[in-house]
């Protein structure tokens, strides 16, 4: 019909359903949607740009889905860049370093807006881990398009974000402080173990819990919530800078959690504040001897000329 063939090359391009509607897939959703990796600056482009992962320097999966091995359609995919972790050492050191160390070290650079504001780990005794941030942002929810069938979509950012996450990595997520709904559940934070994946850290709710807490994986909260995360959260980014409790979250930055929470330590300066860290409670060991020998915290914490002479003989003689 005439309809028809006028409608057509909006059906293919995305822009129109069949039957008349609007396409409310996530191909069509994130058909235009191009992700900046850490210091790029994007520039209006007249076509949708999409990038595999493997193809943005994330180095996982190839033209075959992960999960069913049924081919993906490049054109729909949602970007998923991973920058050059930082250096293994340096995660290693910060992972062995409590939260408050590094949360003083930050200070002293100047860094005060660094911790994950209200969230906690859901199994205490699983808390400790440092490493790179893969980001995940939610907006609210909107009725005509956080519905139940977009959990089939693989481009849908949130299940994308399970199966692309690189393993050793953390995902952080943008769930607005909203704890009516969960972020996710027991059964994709599994899938993020099972994939090498370091932690999970949401400023929102996360289910089943009560599972959850059996599990020997970091994952952090600001609650517990039934409802399913569209109830309230619609997923719409990968790979974008967030606001994760109330503290900025680039791509590549480093997650630091323990049991009293997280703090997020800038790319560029994790090298330093690790090597700091780990001299930080060097020292602070040395200084609770004294304290527990009966000394003053004057002069000791902190340290003055004659503590800091007395810690450099300690060091060498240990």
């Amino acid at each position: 019909s005439r309809a028809c063939r006028r409608d057509a090359p909006r059906i293919r391009e995305g822009r129109l359903a069949p039957g008349g509607g609007r396409d409310r897939s996530a191909a069509s959703l994130y058909a235009k949607m191009r992700i900046a990796g850490p210091g790029e600056r994007l520039e209006s482009a007249p076509e949708p740009v999409m990038m595999a992962a493997n193809e943005a320097g994330g180095g996982h999966g190839d033209e075959r889905s992960e999960v069913a091995g049924e081919p993906r359609d490049a054109a729909r995919r949602v970007v998923t860049a991973v920058p050059e972790a930082p250096p293994r050492e340096a995660l290693d050191a910060l992972s062995k370093v409590s939260t408050a160390t590094v949360s003083t070290q930050l200070l002293k650079r100047g860094l005060r807006t660094h911790c994950v504001r209200d969230v906690r780990p859901v199994n205490a005794a699983r808390a400790s881990f440092a490493a790179p941030a893969f980001t995940l942002r939610y907006i609210p929810a909107r009725e005509d398009r956080a519905v139940p069938e977009i959990w089939r979509d693989r481009e849908y950012p949130q299940r994308k974000a399970i199966e692309t996450v690189p393993p050793g990595w953390a995902l952080a997520v943008d769930a607005l402080g909203d704890r009516r709904a969960g972020s996710m559940g027991d059964i994709l934070v599994l899938r993020l173990q099972k994939r090498g994946v370091a932690a999970l850290v949401t400023d929102g709710a996360l289910r089943d819990t009560p599972e959850l807490a059996k599990m020997d994986f970091p994952a952090f909260c600001a609650g517990a919530a039934a409802p399913a995360s569209i109830a309230t959260l619609f997923a719409v980014d990968l790979q974008c800078p967030i606001a994760c409790g109330g503290a900025a979250v680039f791509p590549g930055d480093v997650l630091v959690g323990d049991a009293e929470g997280v703090a997020v330590v800038p790319r560029e300066l994790a090298a330093e504040v690790a090597r700091d860290a780990v001299e930080q409670e060097r020292l602070e060991r040395f200084v609770q001897g004294r304290i527990r020998a009966g000394q003053s915290t004057f002069g000791n914490y902190p340290p003055n000329e004659a503590t800091l002479a007395a810690y450099a003989e300690w060091t060498e003689e240990d």
